[in-house]
């Protein structure tokens, strides 16, 4: 019996967590490496407000309201790393300003 995780849905399949021995296949610890790869990917270079989906982004990355993003980029510019210090947050490599 084959146990499933979920679908990736990325990748639009489903990755076996362990097979009828307890084992896991070559494949799925293939894809876990990439998944991992894609985690690590690397922060976007500007803070780009120019679409609602965009704003929602670095919203959600800030963990502040759209609103404060959008001040924030009429601020101070759009590097990301002066933006997250106006808003007191962390920016990889960086500490927040509290």
């Amino acid at each position: 019996m084959l146990l499933s995780a979920g679908t990736n849905p990325r990748l639009g399949r489903s990755r076996n967590i362990a097979g009828p021995d307890g084992a896991r296949a070559e494949a799925d610890v293939e894809m876990e490496a990439e998944m991992d790869e894609d985690r690590s990917a690397p922060e976007p270079r500007v803070v780009n407000v120019a679409e609602p989906w965009e704003r929602a982004y670095w919203a959600r990355r800030f963990m502040v309201p759209v609103e404060k993003v959008q001040a924030a980029v009429e601020a101070v510019g759009s590097d990301p790393a002066t933006v997250a210090a106006h808003l007191g947050r962390d920016w990889p490599g960086h500490e927040a300003i509290v």
